[in-house]
């Protein structure tokens, strides 16, 4: 707190008053307080960066349930048939996930592979990381990995769903 910082600046201020009157003593602060000063920065730009992302995130799974549940609609037809010839809906929930996670994976590959040439542009934006840490690598893959699944279920249940009569007509 300010509460005992502020008493020792008085007592500090008094001190050098007496060794020296004409020593000016001014924007006493706290170590803590320097610290969080001097890291300003670099957690505001850490806090843009994780918006950005978390935005980017969702427009990504959002996008991603577009594309799936668009397919979806479009071969309701077609899953109606399937269920009439014998297919279980899991067997339509697999071919939609499998679908969707096909594209997901791609994107994945594609973007693990930009991020990876990328690297040392990025360096000097990372604190306590290097540009190619595996863990970090690992966990972003992950969860992009759960976020098509995620944006991928849904639709891919809906398709599971489907009424052979419904459908067909």
């Amino acid at each position: 707190g300010d509460g005992p910082a502020k008493d020792l600046t008085r007592a500090v201020r008094a001190e050098i008053n007496a060794i020296d009157p004409n020593q000016p003593v001014y924007h006493v602060r706290t170590m803590e307080q320097l610290v969080g000063d001097s890291m300003l920065t670099r957690s505001t730009s850490a806090a843009l960066m994780m918006l950005f992302s978390a935005v980017a995130l969702l427009l990504a799974a959002v996008g991603i349930y577009g594309v799936v549940a668009y397919g979806v609609t479009q071969q309701t037809r077609e899953f109606g048939l399937r269920i009439a010839l014998g297919a279980t809906p899991r067997d339509l929930l697999t071919l939609v996930l499998r679908h969707g996670l096909v594209m997901v994976g791609a994107g994945i590959a594609i973007g693990a592979a930009a991020a990876l040439a990328a690297a040392r542009l990025i360096a000097g934006a990372l604190y306590g990381v290097t540009a190619v840490d595996p863990l970090t690598y690992i966990t972003v893959l992950s969860v992009l990995g759960l976020t098509g699944l995620l944006a991928c279920g849904l639709p891919a249940w809906r398709a599971s769903r489907v009424q052979p009569v419904t459908a067909l007509r």
